[in-house]
């Protein structure tokens, strides 16, 4: 469920944080009785849609209710996001995730798989080294596996870097094949006008999605699985409202133009 969430964080979630103060002129901040926030969202792909409906308190979130049954719940500790439970479509727990900050900043993030054939948790650390970088290590422990004892995930940290209160870069330094240093390269571009999740308070310290200020408008990831660096490109069209908000966004692949995700957010 987690894997799913997060897919679903690229597609229609914008995140960042440890941005800084940093603020864009071009989006006014509204005043609070005045919040702008996406109460649907659907997602086609030919004959297929994804719909998620928001539930929210103010201006906190509270659910999300997916066409599939599933459902997301939030939890508030003051103003921070501390949980959010993934429920089944039978109604039982599948997932959930517990959030820790210090100083006013998400410092670990704790994912446990409760349903399912392979029960799991997954904790990932943030080292926050300035404004605008983080470093995440990510350790793993099974139920049947070495005792349950938890075990660190890769070799290496992955580094990530925020502009403007953006996700600009994602990179997983990986270790040798053949002799040959593996690369994980993810670069993130944006256009300048309002994320539809830019007013969810919380959202803007959680770590992992891409961006809450601005929309990305390009994804381009770099790896090389068989020595040789190659590039895959995502690129994001949008149409707007009258406040700068995306009303449409239309997501393409340089791998396959033929595939096409059209995003329509209600608010």
């Amino acid at each position: 469920m987690k894997k799913i969430l997060y897919l679903f964080g690229v597609l229609v979630f914008a995140l960042s944080s440890c941005s800084g103060d940093e603020e864009n002129s071009e989006n006014p901040v509204l005043p609070e009785n005045n919040y702008i926030l996406p109460k649907k969202i659907v997602v086609t792909e030919g004959a297929e849609k994804f719909e998620s409906v928001y539930v929210y308190n103010g201006n906190k979130i509270v659910s999300i209710t997916y066409n599939t049954g599933e459902k997301s719940v939030y939890t508030y500790t003051g103003d921070f996001i501390t949980k959010t439970e993934n429920f089944k479509a039978d109604g039982k727990i599948n997932s959930q995730v517990e959030y820790t900050y210090d100083g006013g900043k998400l410092v670990s993030e704790l994912s446990a798989q409760i349903g399912g054939d392979r029960l799991g948790k997954y904790r990932t650390v943030y080292f926050h080294s300035s404004s605008t970088s983080v470093t995440c290590t990510e350790y793993v422990s099974f139920p049947d596996v070495n005792g349950g004892a938890e075990t660190r995930e890769g070799e290496l940290e992955r580094v990530m870097t925020f502009s403007g209160g953006n996700l600009v870069k994602r990179f997983s330094p990986g270790g040798m094949i053949n002799g040959v240093h593996q690369v994980d390269e993810v670069n993130y571009e944006y256009d300048t006008k309002n994320s539809p999740f830019k007013n969810i308070l919380g959202y803007n310290l959680l770590i992992g999605y891409t961006s809450l200020v601005n929309n990305i408008t390009k994804l381009a990831v770099k790896n090389n699985p068989d020595s040789i660096i190659k590039e895959y490109v995502t690129n994001y069209a949008y149409e707007y409202n009258d406040k700068g908000y995306p009303t449409k966004r239309v997501e393409t692949y340089s791998l396959n133009a033929n595939i096409k995700f059209l995003t329509e957010y209600t608010y």
